[in-house]
């Protein structure tokens, strides 16, 4: 009976996104982990390149926002340092 219940689960629920179950968890990445996850087959990652796309663009996307939000202070250092 319970593993009717997780197998149901698993094939018609939605799964939750990571950032709703643990707010420092990067949000950027919740709809790469939703996508991986999806039951639609058509619908997931069709290529291990495509998820390596997505994964280094939200890569990217979360660096520029650490740096967009850092000090003043620690900004000029980071731009000094690229100079």
């Amino acid at each position: 009976m319970r593993k009717r219940l997780i197998s149901a689960n698993l094939l018609n629920v939605k799964p939750t996104a990571p950032s709703r179950a643990n707010s420092a968890f990067p949000t950027a990445l919740d709809s790469i982990i939703i996508k991986s996850l999806e039951k639609d087959r058509e619908r997931r990652y069709q290529r291990a390149a495509d998820l390596c796309s997505d994964l280094k663009r939200a890569k990217a996307e979360r660096k520029s926002q650490l740096v967009t939000s850092a000090s003043p202070g620690v900004k000029a250092k980071a731009q000094s340092a690229r100079s």
